[in-house]
């Protein structure tokens, strides 16, 4: 059976680097189309490049959260797609390099407390604590730490798995996968009502500031500069 697996895999490799290929080529053309963006309306460049990131990194952090619910939860649905699950979740590297322009080039275009004339604001004075740039990029590097650790265990436990007969690494998974749906979870959805509110309270509808996205960091920051 597993030779058969492998031979499958063998005559797939041809398929796939086709499709490598034209998605190499394909994505240097849309960079240099970001580009372009970037140096014409650089504001509105970060806009997009804000939103088309939370949009590829709920891929990344989607995979790692129903990854581990499989290894808690247990059952055969789990096993079709686990392979993929995993490889979702290797792209969490490549999610960290590309937070990168918005830490330190797009957050003035991004978030108004950033502007120097903010901090005369009350309500985003009192906040300052919190809302800063220096602690906003120290956020991001726990919170990609967190999800790196996971990532790297559950990858590493799932291969030694597969080349052993004993059940110690499948308890190992399902006792790191049980808090780490919480502490995915909770980074991504954010348990704290409160900590979605705008800052000026009632100034906006919340519906309008309170878009829940997987990477709800961002939004945890105050509503961008741009939300109408």
């Amino acid at each position: 059976m597993n030779e058969l697996i492998l031979q499958q895999s063998e005559d797939l490799k041809p398929y796939l680097g086709q499709i490598q290929k034209w998605a190499l080529i394909i994505g240097v053309v849309v960079s240099a189309g970001a580009v372009v963006g970037y140096l014409s309306e650089p504001e509105q460049f970060f806009r997009s490049y804000l939103l088309a990131f939370l949009f590829w990194i709920s891929l990344s952090l989607g995979s790692l959260v129903i990854l581990m619910i499989h290894h808690t939860a247990g059952g055969t649905w789990g096993f079709a797609v686990r392979r993929l699950l995993e490889a979702g979740t290797r792209t969490l590297p490549l999610m960290f390099i590309l937070v990168l322009p918005i830490l330190f080039a797009g957050m003035h275009s991004l978030y108004e407390w950033t502007h120097t004339e903010a901090v005369h604001d009350e309500i985003l004075h009192q906040k300052s604590g919190y809302l800063n740039e220096s602690f906003f990029i120290i956020r991001t590097f726990i919170y990609f730490a967190i999800w790196g650790l996971f990532v790297y265990l559950l990858n590493k436990w799932s291969s030694a798995q597969d080349n052993s007969t004993e059940t110690y690494f499948t308890r190992r998974l399902q006792l790191l996968s049980g808090p780490g749906i919480g502490a995915v979870s909770r980074r991504e959805y954010g348990s704290d009502s409160s900590a979605y509110s705008p800052p000026r309270a009632g100034a906006l509808p919340a519906w309008r500031c309170k878009v829940r996205m997987w990477f709800t960091m961002f939004q945890r920051s105050k509503c961008p500069t741009w939300c109408p």
